[in-house]
């Protein structure tokens, strides 16, 4: 059953209000009365929602534009009618403008124009009432369209992100590949000869006596050593050894491994941090081959860091791709990598420390690695802020 429209009629006199009672007596209306101002807010407050106000214009006390004034400022959308025969043209129209009135009606009252405005009146109300409805739904539905989008946004942002990603794997991927024959066929060509010079130098050196001479060969020596570790690297970079996979936790691997390098980082007044997530699961990796992989980062970072620093190693669960995955991070406080060097980190041969004796594919053998386990290596990095290594790791299904 449809509840009845409330219909709030202030007049001072009573017969008034038993009339309007009267004439409404067959309608679905429910009438209310308060013979003042004052009752008449009381009253709203106790019944709301009332659509609609008639009032009457000259009452002792609160009169009616002070009391539609005030039910406009508490009530906006009830409708508001001045019922009065104070016949003064300036009250009226006072009244209309500052109790924003929707119709004024003299009194006596003619029956059927009073049922007419009181029926456009509620229409107007209830019509406002839809209207705000429907904004309301609308500004939520436009809420809900504008996270979407912005989560489309998103999606494509990182989509794209992740789709440049593989391209660059895939390059990189393709680069390592063909560069891995051309440097089998090099370094076997040149491994040879390299151990033919070695053995001379030797042979020369057990027949010198002239100090010029004999620090002559060592350089020579030296020289011939370098590049026989590069011919080393070569190799190691293009052999393609068959891994050994098994369900390894990655925190003991990365203890394990900073055993070996504990030395060194001493030696360059390195410290170590962790930041280890407690729900790390295991993950199918080559252990040995692993360790080659941290043991260059390790090193690389001490080498940023000549006058000491901090490398913080972390590891959390994330999800890349569609896929969880394990991130192994390397974060130092070195000198950093200048922005156009970074996009040829991990390319064989690209070295930052040739002073040193660097020969670059330390970071090309771990990006290989890494491929080989399905995983993706990462670097970034600003100068004179550090550098931060990530691996990603796929978790076992």
């Amino acid at each position: 059953m449809r509840e009845r429209v409330k219909i709030l009629c202030v007049d001072d006199d009573g017969n008034v209000l038993k009339s309007i009672r009267r004439l409404f007596l067959d309608d679905d209306y429910t009438i209310l009365t308060a013979p003042s101002g004052e009752e008449g807010l009381r009253v709203l407050r106790d019944e709301m929602p009332v659509p609609l106000v008639i009032s009457d214009y000259r009452m002792p006390g609160m009169n009616g534009v002070e009391f539609l004034k005030e039910v406009c400022r508490e009530w906006p959308d009830t409708v508001r009618v001045v019922l009065s025969g104070y016949a003064d043209t300036s009250a009226v129209v006072t009244a209309i403008n500052e109790g924003q009135i929707y119709k004024f009606i003299p009194k006596p009252w003619n029956d059927d124009e009073l049922r007419i405005t009181v029926a456009n009146a509620l229409e107007r109300y209830f019509l406002q009432q839809r209207n705000a409805q429907l904004a309301g739904e609308l500004k939520e539905k436009n809420a809900v369209l504008r996270e979407l989008n912005e989560g489309l946004e998103r999606l494509v942002e990182e989509r794209t992100a992740e789709l440049k990603r593989v391209q660059q794997q895939l390059l990189q991927s393709e680069k390592m590949s063909s560069l891995g024959v051309l440097s089998a066929g090099i370094a076997h060509e040149v491994k040879n000869p390299l151990a033919i010079i070695l053995q001379g130098v030797d042979f020369l050196k057990s027949s010198l006596s002239d100090a010029l001479l004999l620090d002559a060969a060592d350089r020579v020596k030296k020289a011939a050593l370098r590049a026989d570790r590069i011919v080393r690297d070569l190799l190691s970079f293009s052999r393609q050894s068959p891994l050994s996979f098994e369900d390894l936790a990655v925190v003991p691997v990365i203890e394990e491994t900073l055993t070996l390098v504990e030395h060194q980082l001493h030696l360059k007044r390195v410290k170590v941090g962790r930041q280890f997530a407690p729900d790390i699961p295991p993950v199918k990796m080559d252990g040995n081959q692993m360790k080659q992989v941290f043991i260059n980062i390790l090193l690389n970072a001490a080498d940023a860091m000549p006058r000491g620093g901090t490398v913080v190693i972390g590891t959390h669960r994330n999800s890349r791709g569609g896929r969880s995955v394990v991130e192994i991070s390397f974060a130092d406080t070195g000198l950093g990598v200048a922005e156009e060097d970074l996009k040829r980190v991990f390319d064989p041969f690209f070295t930052t420390k040739r002073d040193t004796g660097g020969t670059g594919l330390g970071l090309s053998v771990s990006h290989g690695i890494i491929e080989r386990h399905n995983g993706t290596i990462e670097m970034e990095s600003r100068r004179g802020e550090g550098t931060r290594v990530t691996i990603a790791l796929p978790c076992p299904e």
